[in-house]
């Protein structure tokens, strides 16, 4: 068998400001052509695993072009075009094929597409021809449409949020090795996707614990195992910063040659999903009432976390509301926050180790939900920082750690998701040695935070990633949706 590989992953928020051209996708978690592909093998990225699920079954691999970002705005339809024209022409010059493996997003839009995922799987499809088997791997925030059923023979989501390492090579694995089965007649995939017409907060999705989206996923691993017909059930309850039509709770269900099935077990998930849609819902404070909350905890460290300004949801990661919350409150404990921002880092290393500097800080990457602060500090530490995570470095650049009083403020160059303890103990700051610990994030934190937290509290402060969703400017939306409507 002769199995093509290729992906664009990206995940957009309509309302970044942040703009995601090809440089963008070279900064993010792999940027591989051709042969460099090969190299992710044994990593814990969807091209790993559909290298492993291909070597596992004796295929032969045709590595075309893959890419996974960071969150942004709208992908630029040049880059767009580029990259899939790197993948054209890769399966055109691959000669016969029998199956393709696309590892996407799926809540990826374009300057030109608002389905920009669906476009790509089509344009696959129109080039390799109605005889070719597609597999694709998803992200569990995608917003599938009924159309790539039609292109696509198996479509399977991440199941844990935050997502572990090993789901997005578990993912793309399964995915593979699904379309595999199907090449030697095992299988014949037979899918169906239901809506349900809410947006459910990213905070209320952890699958750790016993909340809803927890209880959903048991409850899909339970139904898998005691039927053999039922082949994969992806629970996708979508990027909920897609200004787009048919946003909402998707479920799609693919079952061995069992249409009917399918569809009844899509459509029994996505009733759940709207009958529990209140328990996604979860408290949040003001940035100052979370600030006085974290000081009445006893011991520490307490997790605030801002996921309005979060870059794993499309945000700028330069928010300045806690930061200026948290100077207003004098706070006498050791508190660290964070903050990207290139031309800050730079102008602390001028002044050198040791030096007290005026800086203004933040808000310039998104000016319109956030606005600079100058702060005053000592310049601490001055170091070139990166971490590991899903096999790969995450390299921070260059960064700087400015002391105002108790705030420990970490400057970063690169867009990185504050979600990891590393993304501190990188510059010499310890967590759990603070008493306030600011992360960026609905829930993808609580995988590395929740063991360390006294507390976790959930800050509601403006930006483009805000729970608020009322807040924010959207267009297109296909209403009934909750929680702008509370009926279907």
């Amino acid at each position: 068998m002769r199995v093509a590989i290729a992906g664009i992953s990206q995940e957009t928020n309509s309302f970044s400001q942040v703009r995601c051209d090809l440089d963008f996708f070279r900064k993010g978690m792999y940027f591989a052509d051709r042969a460099e592909m090969l190299k992710l093998a044994g990593s814990l990225t969807e091209v790993g695993g559909y290298l492993k699920a291909a070597e596992e079954d004796g295929a032969e691999v045709i590595p075309t072009f893959a890419t996974s970002s960071m969150s942004s705005g709208p992908v630029a339809e040049a880059a767009l075009d580029w990259m899939l024209g790197r993948i054209v022409s890769g399966l055109r010059q691959a000669g016969r094929l029998d199956a393709v493996l696309l590892a996407m997003h799926g809540g990826m839009i374009s300057e030109a597409h608002d389905d920009a995922t669906g476009y790509v799987i089509d344009v696959v499809r129109q080039t390799v021809g109605p005889g070719v088997r597609i597999g694709v791997a998803l992200d569990l925030h995608a917003n599938p449409y009924p159309s790539w059923l039609e292109r696509a023979d198996v479509i399977i989501s991440f199941h844990t949020y935050p997502h572990q390492e090993q789901d997005l090579h578990r993912t793309a694995y399964d995915a593979g090795k699904l379309i595999l089965r199907q090449l030697r007649g095992e299988i014949k995939p037979t899918q169906a996707l239901v809506r349900a017409p809410l947006l459910a907060k990213p905070e209320g999705q952890s699958t750790m614990g016993n909340g809803p989206f927890a209880d959903m996923q048991r409850k899909v691993r339970e139904m898998i195992q005691g039927d053999p017909r039922l082949l994969a059930i992806s629970l996708m309850p979508a990027q909920p910063w897609l200004d787009v039509a048919d946003l909402g709770f998707k479920v799609l269900a693919i079952t061995d040659n069992a249409p009917a099935l399918a569809l009844d077990v899509a459509t029994r998930l996505a009733d759940e999903a709207w009958e529990r849609r209140h328990e996604f819902d979860v408290k949040f404070y003001t940035p100052a009432a979370a600030i006085q909350r974290a000081l009445e905890v006893p011991g520490g460290p307490v997790v605030l976390s801002d996921p309005a300004d979060g870059v794993g949801g499309g945000s700028a990661g330069d928010g300045t509301h806690v930061l200026r919350a948290m100077l207003a409150a004098n706070l006498t404990a050791p508190t660290l926050v964070t903050c990207i921002d290139p031309q800050a880092v730079q102008q602390a290393i001028a002044a050198g180790f040791d030096a007290m500097v005026t800086l203004s800080v933040g808000g310039k990457r998104d000016p319109v939900y956030n606005t600079p602060l100058q702060v005053a500090g000592r310049v601490k530490t001055i170091t070139d920082a990166s971490y590991r995570a899903y096999g790969m470095p995450v390299k921070m650049g260059p960064c700087v750690v400015l002391e105002i009083g108790a705030v420990s403020l970490v400057l970063i160059t690169n867009t990185v998701h504050v979600i990891n303890p590393w993304v501190y103990r990188a510059v010499g700051l310890e967590p759990a040695h603070a008493k306030i610990v600011l992360v960026k994030s609905p829930a993808q934190f609580r995988e590395q935070f929740e063991s360390l937290a006294a507390e976790i509290i959930m800050v509601d402060a403006p930006g483009i990633c805000s729970p608020n969703y009322q807040s924010l400017p959207y267009s297109k939306l296909t209403r009934p949706l909750y929680p702008w409507d509370d009926h279907r």
